[in-house]
This record gives C-alpha cells, structure tokens and sequence, in this order.
C-alpha cells in the first residue's frame, strides 16, 4: 500500500517534470518527447499527446506529437537498416512473409493503433527490407490517424465521458475516416489486402 502511495505519487513528480521541461524548451520538448518516445517505448505515447495538447493547444500539440513521432520513428527505422545482421529464424520467416503479403497497408493499419509500440513496427519494417517508400507511407499514415485519436481523446477527455453519444459519434468520424483512408489507398495504389 505505501509502495502504491509512493509510486503515484513520484510518477505525479514525473509528470510536473515533463510539463516543466516542455513549457521550458518549447517547441523542441514538444518533438522531442515523442521522438525519446519512438526509441524508448515506456514513455506513454497517450500522456505525450495529451500533455502537448494541453501544454500548446489542440492543432499545434497534435502537430509536434505526429512531426516527434514520425521522426524518431524514421530515424530508428534508418538506424535499423543501415545496421542491421540478417539472422532469420522460422519465427522471423512468418513475419517477413505477412509483412509481403499485407505490405504497406498493414503496417499502417498497426501504426494506427494506440498501444502498438512503433519501435516493433519501425524495427520489423526495416529488418525486413520494407522499401523507404512504403515505410513512409505507411508511417504517415498511421501515425497521422492515431495523433488525431488521440488529440480528440486528450482534448475531450471530460466530454466523451459526460457525453457518451458523442463519443459514439467520435468514434463513427474515426472508423469512417479509416475506411476513406483504406479505399482511396486501394483506388490511388492498387492494394487490395487488408
């Protein structure tokens, strides 16, 4: 009980720590947060977002939380190739060959995805020779769709819990928007899984 205590209270000492450092450095706290968080996953992607959001305002927060994000995510995708030691086990043979098979737009639908951490995704895309082209897509995409979840989730926090038939709706917006995304992709590119 007092580890609990203790504990909340020093992950609250954290989070003034944070707001202080963003509100000192600005703009460069406000990407570079979520580009710490692409490398090191513990950061909670949620509480970055959310404290941008708050910190500098629904389209500029969200704005430094996807430009971070993209970027770390891109460097640690660069960093991976570049450096990386072909060393293939079955396990990694079944993932390489779903990544050939859904391609691009399967990654960009696990980049979408609020609790998926993006080094996984940054590291299996370059480990298995995904082209910088789709990658990029891929990651645009996704993390663009997944900032503006959770923008709207961090701006409205008290909203969609006050007002659950607009977070109904929120939600609608959401899966609509994915599904715009989805078909344009399959019109515009040609691809058909997923």
């Amino acid at each position: 009980m007092i580890n609990q205590f203790l504990e909340f209270f020093s992950n609250l000492a954290l989070i003034e720590w944070v707001m202080t450092a963003m509100k000192t450095h600005g703009v460069l706290a406000g990407i570079g947060i979520p580009i710490a968080e692409a490398f090191f996953p513990v950061f909670p992607l949620t509480a970055i977002v959310a404290l941008n959001v708050h910190l500098y305002g629904l389209l500029t927060g969200a704005f430094y939380s996807w430009t971070g994000n993209v970027v770390g995510s891109f460097l640690l995708y660069t960093a991976i190739t570049r450096w990386k030691k072909k060393t293939e086990t079955n396990k990694m043979k079944k993932i390489h060959q779903w990544m050939e098979e859904k391609g691009w737009m399967g990654l960009l639908v696990l980049y979408a995805m609020p609790f998926m951490p993006s080094i996984l995704l940054s590291t299996s895309a370059a480990w298995f020779n995904l082209s910088r082209k789709h990658f990029l897509f891929a990651l645009l995409g996704g993390k663009l769709f997944l900032m503006l979840f959770l923008t709207v989730i961090g701006s409205q926090i008290t909203t969609l819990v006050d007002h659950p038939v607009r977070s109904v709706g929120i939600l609608f917006l959401l899966v609509a928007a994915m599904w715009g995304m989805k078909r344009w992709t399959q019109k515009t590119v040609g691809v058909t899984t997923v």
